[in-house]
């Protein structure tokens, strides 16, 4: 379905009773893209019926009247025993708050045959630590979730403390494949925050995909960039790597930490901020001289994650 502007509680309830009446639905992808008139309690009608769902797409953004309180909702979520992907968009829902990702977070856990995450909050200023904590608190239950991805961009409560609550479970997480966590314009993770993701991420010796973006979160320095890759580097299963740490306080020097992380066929260079240094001088995403990169490792052009 695509999306209608002006759609109020009303119609959208009515939506949502007819797609309940569809004997045998499995496959869902809708789009209420800036129904700025749906509010929480239309919301609370959605997916009542559905529990035969094996794969959802809802687009909520910029539906800013949903996200103050999403607990009837969430737990309809946990309902849905069958899904096995699953896509939430809630960008730019401006009263999306800290509860409500709590209480999805809390009901995520009891999807237990999901293989597919995306869960998207760019621009939800108001979410903080304790609901991305428990975001990661919810998905690390799935056994059999191999694919997460994870944009909260411009989440301006999310901090060291956040992240760290975060990561602590991450590593028990053995299906996990693919990872992509996309984190920019953050004013407050650091080196304490990502230290302890890199320890996580040294645990998830099945992952083949990471992407990490932390671009223009000024906070991160070299250090914390160190701890890092010290946890991606013993990823001996790791085959794709996407970092972004363009617009942090990163220095010239910062690719000597990179040189540790051989088993991946690519590592973007130009997503790294580069030195204010003369032509001469390499690039920041190369690899140092002293110590050349394996044969095995490329280094290719930056990706570019779009939120």
């Amino acid at each position: 379905f695509q999306s209608v502007f002006n759609l109020e509680d009303g119609g959208f309830i009515s939506l949502c009773k007819g797609l309940s009446a569809i004997q045998g639905l499995q496959l869902l992808e809708l789009n209420v893209e800036s129904c700025e008139k749906i509010t929480d309690g239309g919301l609370a009608m959605f997916g009542v019926g559905l529990q035969g769902l094996t794969r959802l797409a809802l687009n909520m953004k910029g539906c800013k009247a949903i996200g103050q309180d999403l607990t009837v909702f969430s737990e309809t979520l946990a309902s849905w025993a069958a899904l096995k992907e699953l896509d939430l968009n809630f960008m730019d829902c401006k009263t999306m708050s800290d509860a409500s990702l709590v209480s999805i977070g809390r009901n995520l856990s009891k999807l237990g045959q999901l293989n597919l995450l995306r869960l998207n909050c760019v621009g939800c200023k108001d979410i903080g630590d304790d609901g991305f904590a428990a975001v990661g608190a919810g998905i690390t239950k799935l056994t059999k979730v191999s694919d997460v991805s994870l944009k909260f961009s411009k989440c301006e409560g999310i901090g060291d403390q956040g992240l760290t609550r975060f990561a602590l479970p991450l590593g028990r997480m053995k299906s996990l494949q693919c990872l992509s966590i996309i984190m920019e314009n953050n004013k407050s993770v650091s080196k304490d925050g990502l230290t302890q993701l890199g320890a996580a991420i040294a645990d998830l010796q099945q992952l083949s995909d990471l992407e990490l973006d932390f671009a223009d979160s000024k906070k991160i320095k070299d250090q914390a960039v160190k701890s890092l890759t010290d946890g991606i580097a013993k990823v001996a299963s790791l085959k794709t790597l996407r970092l972004d740490f363009l617009g942090t306080g990163l220095s010239p020097d910062v690719a000597k930490h990179f040189g540790q992380i051989t088993s991946v066929e690519r590592l973007p260079q130009n997503s790294l901020k580069k030195p204010a240094a003369p032509a001469a001088a390499a690039p920041v995403g190369a690899a140092a001289p002293a110590a050349p990169a394996p044969a095995q490792q490329t280094m290719g052009a930056a990706e570019e994650a779009k939120p």
